[in-house]
């Protein structure tokens, strides 16, 4: 599950600002055609809703990075679908599959699957920064 939301969560990302995707059938892009092809909701991996409620000890290796560290507490599995899902498919999209140099992976997976607010991927901006950007 999280190797798929490494590879394709990018794909569900809302990233289209003005929402042309719903207003008009010549401004979709091919990306809304390839979305309803792809699931990443529980069932497709194959939980069911009384699955999701079990706890499991997710991380098992620090050289990974990100949520399979160690230190990561347990969760359920609903609670572990839910933050991949609120990392990989928010308004930036993250496409991990491609990177191939380990350190660089293990790093990007701490910064985007550990909220750290001190992080610049989960600060919040003020309006003038977000207007001067």
């Amino acid at each position: 599950m999280i190797k798929s939301f490494e590879d394709r969560g990018h794909l569900f990302a809302t990233i289209d600002p003005l929402e042309f995707e719903d207003v008009d059938p010549i401004q979709r892009s091919p990306l809304r055609k390839l979305r309803s092809q792809l699931r990443l909701d529980l069932a497709y991996f194959g939980f069911t809703e009384e699955a999701a409620k079990r706890v499991v000890r997710v991380g098992f290796q620090d050289q990974v990075g990100g949520v399979l560290n160690t230190s990561s507490p347990p969760m359920t599995i609903g609670q572990l679908h839910e933050l991949l899902k609120s990392q990989y498919c928010r308004n930036i999209g993250f496409e991990l599959g491609y990177v191939a140099d380990v350190n660089q992976t293990q790093f990007l997976r701490s910064q985007i699957e550990i909220a750290d607010p001190n992080s610049s991927l989960h600060r919040s901006f003020s309006k003038e920064e977000k207007l001067r950007i």
